[in-house]
């Protein structure tokens, strides 16, 4: 099959310098300069929060916590088993948690940059494969959540009869106009040069959407119930509302520890949920707050694998 979208030239001069012995002592610094910069960046800000406040404003539903590791694993697995279905043997699913975790707390890509540091792990892989699935695997999983995006705003702007502003305030509606002007370039562009600049196509590429579909759906469906566990007052189109910005946020490129930015995006809403405002600052401070904890759990997991293979 024809990979037209990443120049044959690049890929191979890169693959050379990557196997070489400065490129290995670069691999090297890169996954350990990544891992202590994302640890030290979510202690800081752990610390900063205040660990005593933060786990007194934590909700006390177990459920809570059951849905919020059923969510964090949607995103790696729809990964696994695309990476499964494009190559003859994925990323391993620790590897791919790490991938996330370094997205999310650091900045977008960084984790795609780590995985390219590990194709060479991947038995009867080479580098110019598993960055095709990389960058394929990345702009369908894209396309996807900013044509949901979109869907997500189209309602709220529907439920609210047209006009954003009298639940949000004026100066919402203008991001969220701007945001979803961006974010329908960025998808009408990808979907109309898909045969450009995504090297799977027919079948594979409609699995690949349905995967990330999926994902996306029960990512939606979780979230909402785990906020509705702690309020369960509020009504689910407001939470469907409060998701369209939170996938909106989250299309934002290259922002540094999303978490907290969507942590303050849902504090800065409490006035508009029918809800005690202490619950949801809780439930906000939570929700940044545990994939902080567990993005340390995974990465120090990591070197401390890495430590005893050594």
């Amino acid at each position: 099959m024809r990979m037209p979208s990443l120049p044959e030239g690049l890929l191979q001069a890169s693959d050379r310098w990557l196997h070489s012995r400065a490129g290995l002592r670069i691999r090297q610094i890169l996954h350990v300069g990544l891992t202590v910069a994302t640890l030290a960046f979510v202690g800081s800000h752990l610390r900063g929060a205040g660990l005593e406040q933060i786990y007194a404003s934590l909700p006390r539903q177990p459920a809570f916590y059951v849905l919020f590791c059923a969510g964090y694993m949607l995103l790696p697995l729809s990964e696994y088993l695309s990476y499964r279905r494009l190559l003859p043997r994925g990323f391993p699913l620790p590897d791919i948690l790490r991938k996330r975790a370094f997205n999310d707390a650091l900045f977008d890509y960084s984790g795609e940059a780590y995985l390219l540091t590990r194709a060479e792990h991947l038995e009867g892989v080479g580098f110019r494969q598993a960055a095709v699935a990389v960058k394929d695997i990345t702009l369908i999983s894209g396309l996807v959540s900013n044509s949901a995006t979109l869907l997500l705003l189209l309602g709220a702007f529907v439920v609210e009869h047209g006009d954003l502003s009298a639940r949000f305030g004026g100066s919402f509606e203008i991001g969220a106009t701007s945001g979803a002007i961006f974010v329908a370039l960025l998808s009408g562009g990808v979907f109309f040069m898909r045969r450009r600049v995504i090297s799977v196509q027919g079948e594979v590429f409609r699995t690949l959407l349905l995967i990330h579909s999926a994902r996306l759906v029960a990512a939606m469906t979780i979230q909402v119930l785990q906020w509705s566990v702690v309020l369960p007052a509020v009504p689910v189109v407001q939470w469907l509302e409060v998701f369209a910005i939170w996938m909106l946020v989250t299309r934002i490129p290259f922002v540094p520890n999303r978490d907290l930015l969507l942590a303050g995006v849902g504090l800065s809403l409490a006035d508009f949920l029918v809800a005690p405002r202490a619950t949801v600052v809780g439930l906000f401070v939570a929700a940044a707050a545990l994939p902080l904890l567990t993005h340390v759990i995974v990465l120090a997991s990591g070197v401390f694998a890495k430590s005893r293979a050594g």
